[in-house]
């Protein structure tokens, strides 16, 4: 699929960081290529708040509160991995359906996320939060 950086850009985040964001790869949670089951669907991550190492004990509980707040907002969601195309980073997320783009920026806000991604029938974008 395609990536197009989404308007406002990357102005927040540094080059190099907003380019492995451009270069990530969604897989299914057992690493298997995934590929959304309807559009549009969101992929938004709850774990390593402003880009903070990796925290297992931290990094879990925020996974599970995020997966908690969509199951209060009832958006049919699954679990899903963001990941570097060599895999040697991986972070937990979920893709998410029935939802609104900003409701797809919120969610990555509440979580101090630099972005969310969008899968629509145009392609992938990169949102900036």
């Amino acid at each position: 699929m395609d990536v197009e950086k989404a308007s406002g850009g990357s102005e927040s985040v540094n080059k190099e960081l907003w380019l492995a964001f451009e270069s990530a790869i969604i897989v299914s949670s057992s690493g298997s290529p995934w590929e959304p089951s309807s559009l549009p669907c969101f992929i938004v991550s709850a774990c390593c708040p402003h880009s903070l190492p990796f925290d297992s004990a931290r990094d879990s509980a925020l996974h599970r509160d995020l997966e908690g707040l969509l199951k209060v907002l009832g958006a049919p969601h699954e679990e899903v991995v963001g990941q570097s195309p060599d895999g040697q980073w991986q972070e937990p997320c979920w893709a998410i359906y029935n939802i609104t783009e900003g409701q797809a920026l919120a969610l990555g806000r509440l979580y101090d996320q630099w972005a969310v991604f969008r899968f629509n029938d145009q392609g992938r974008t990169v949102l900036a939060c």
